[in-house]
């Protein structure tokens, strides 16, 4: 890469510092003891000072932060940014650490004054949960509202509809999904309570193996009851530890093996018909997840209700230990894992990439710059649940010589319906082959591909559009690229545009995947509010394919070298994968000698 500025350099390292403290801490926190909205301005308290007007923190505006808030959550804007600040700021590139600073406005002077150190704790961002409580009208329960049979009826003729002239995954398994559907609507009792209705349409729709589709916050129709701890899938065994990520619930007995007397298969086989029928790693690892809603899976299993939890943990070896604890109130939450920053070890770079969101291009742009001299490569998007394409447009180039050819990385169609445009694709920078926008090169490489490329499924022809291309090349102009060895450090938790991302970098040649293979799922979800529910309904509306032909949904990426976590790796100890990449990486610098 070229050499910049002394003042580029310098806003590089900046960037980097932030970066550094990226994944730090991702506990809920928030540096207010109190907060109140006047009209779309911000309000906060801090100690035992009175209100102020909040401008900024750190170099985020108020204004920005909220925008952001509005955009990625809709409704829930303010409660994400009262509750969830450390997510928020992480997702917009500017991951706080143990204090931040604010930028205020006292109400009466109007002077404008910054607060520094101010200390992100888990007690305020507590109080202003319990606050919001006392405080904002309450809505009505979801898990308590109940619609008449014929409003429930009436719901589901509109989802009919959709499946019908919409879903991208209607006839994709031999399952007779509307056969179903007609099933749950004749036998609806007098009164309907939406929940259930919910949790029927997210079983109605997993046994079409779409990933993406689900009833949008689903998971808040279930009822309170929820395990203290999380489980995570190791192996064949389920590793339980705490969320704060710092202990097992057992210091000598890590692995889960029963629930109430019941053996964990049990729930988890409760779990699976609520779960898309994907790859084996996603119907796992989302199993696996759904077990912390404990009084939920208790009325599928059909065991009484109470307010604790018998769990049966065993040790290495199988000896068990029984415990009894309290269920949770609030759901505990798995948030960014591993929490590294991006960092240089030996002479290797390590980019974090734990979110595909508009933070990251300008974030992986200054980390290749900074680690520009080094041997080689790691970039992790372990836990990276997907979003946006942007990080794999700003990589691809920064890795590939400026004269390679076009490379196709993503082929996909979608459902025609009326409400889907011939651009539908575009915001997925997927592309017919008669857009204006290819060169040459890009057309001959299409008509070249498709001349022995084979789909793992044809879908239907009459009911889809023609296929739409991903196409990405080097630099526009020429210029030193990054041709050292890059190990990509993958898991099952990676999924939709992470799918994308790995798929692509490993068809590079300087590119070795690591890991477990990704979930699988790729598939544009559109959302759909049922009218007298207003259950809001998630279906995919195009079916996408890896480079290879083969469906995300239903496989994930393979990695090239298969490495599991060990169960410390849950709680920050070893990180084996990590240490696998690093080998690689000494063993091909060894070679380079």
């Amino acid at each position: 890469m070229r050499r910049r500025s002394l003042r580029f350099v310098h806003r590089v390292a900046v960037c980097l510092l932030l970066a550094g403290s990226a994944f730090a801490d991702d506990r809920p926190r928030a540096p207010f003891d109190a907060m109140r909205w006047v009209g779309d301005t911000v309000e906060v308290r801090v100690d035992a000072s009175g209100w102020v007007r909040l401008e900024a923190i750190g170099t985020l505006t108020t204004d920005t932060i909220l925008n952001y808030c509005r955009e990625q959550y809709g409704d829930r804007a303010r409660k994400r940014f009262r509750e969830d600040l450390v997510e928020v700021l992480t997702g917009l590139g500017a991951p706080p650490g143990e204090t931040v600073s604010l930028r205020v406005r006292d109400i009466a002077t109007n002077a404008l004054r910054t607060l520094d150190e101010v200390a992100m704790t888990a007690e305020r961002r507590q109080n202003l949960w319990q606050q919001a409580q006392q405080s904002e009208p309450k809505r009505a329960d979801p898990r308590a509202r109940t619609i008449s049979r014929q409003a429930a009826r009436e719901d589901l003729e509109q989802l009919d509809k959709r499946l019908t002239d919409q879903w991208s995954y209607l006839k994709r398994h031999p399952v007779d999904i509307r056969g179903n559907l007609e099933t749950l609507a004749r036998d609806l009792p007098e009164q309907v309570r939406v929940a259930d209705l919910a949790s029927d349409i997210v079983r109605l729709l997993a046994p079409a193996g779409d990933g993406h589709a689900r009833v949008e916050r689903w998971e808040g129709y279930l009822p309170v009851g929820y395990l203290p701890f999380l489980v995570a899938p190791f192996g064949e065994r389920l590793v339980a530890f705490q969320p704060t990520r710092d202990a097992f619930v057992s210091e000598t007995h890590p692995y889960l093996v029963a629930l109430d007397g019941r053996p964990v298969a049990d729930w988890l086989e409760a779990a699976r018909p609520f779960i898309p029928a994907g790859s084996p790693q996603l119907v796992e690892q989302r199993a696996t997840r759904l077990l912390r809603h404990v009084a939920f899976l208790r009325a599928q299993l059909g065991l009484p209700a109470r307010d604790g939890v018998r769990v049966t943990l065993a040790d290495q070896d199988g000896a068990r230990q029984q415990v009894e604890l309290a269920l949770a109130e609030e759901k505990p939450l798995f948030g960014v894992w591993p929490r590294r920053a991006n960092e240089r070890i030996e002479n290797f770079g390590y980019i974090r990439v734990a979110r595909m969101d508009r933070s990251q291009p300008s974030a992986i742009r200054a980390a290749l710059e900074g680690f520009d001299s080094t041997d080689g490569l790691i970039v992790d998007v372990r836990g990276n649940l997907g979003g946006e394409r942007s990080a794999l447009q700003t990589i691809w180039p920064l890795l590939v010589p400026a004269e390679s050819p076009p490379a196709i990385v993503n082929l996909a169609q979608y459902r025609k319906a009326q409400r889907f445009r011939p651009t539908h694709l575009a915001k997925r920078a997927l592309y017919v082959p008669d857009y204006r926008g290819w060169r040459p090169d890009d057309v001959l490489a299409m008509d070249a591909f498709l001349a022995t490329w084979q789909p793992e499924w044809q879908p239907p022809v009459i009911e889809f559009s023609f296929w739409h291309f991903m196409i990405l090349r080097g630099a526009p102009h020429p210029r030193e690229s990054y041709t050292r060895p890059v190990v990509l450090l993958v898991d099952e938790v990676c999924f939709s545009a992470t799918d994308i991302f790995v798929a692509a970098l490993k068809t590079l040649p300087n590119v070795t995947v690591v890991g477990m293979p990704t979930g699988g799922g790729s598939g544009y979800a559109r959302p759909g509010k049922l009218a007298n529910s207003e259950i809001d309904v998630l279906l995919s509306s195009m079916v996408s394919y890896q480079p290879d032909g083969r469906l995300y949904d239903g496989n994930g990426v393979e990695p090239d070298v298969r490495v599991a976590p060990t169960a410390a790796y849950f709680i920050g100890g070893e990180d084996v994968q990590l240490n696998a990449a690093l080998d690689l990486l000494r063993k091909h610098a060894q070679s380079a000698e």
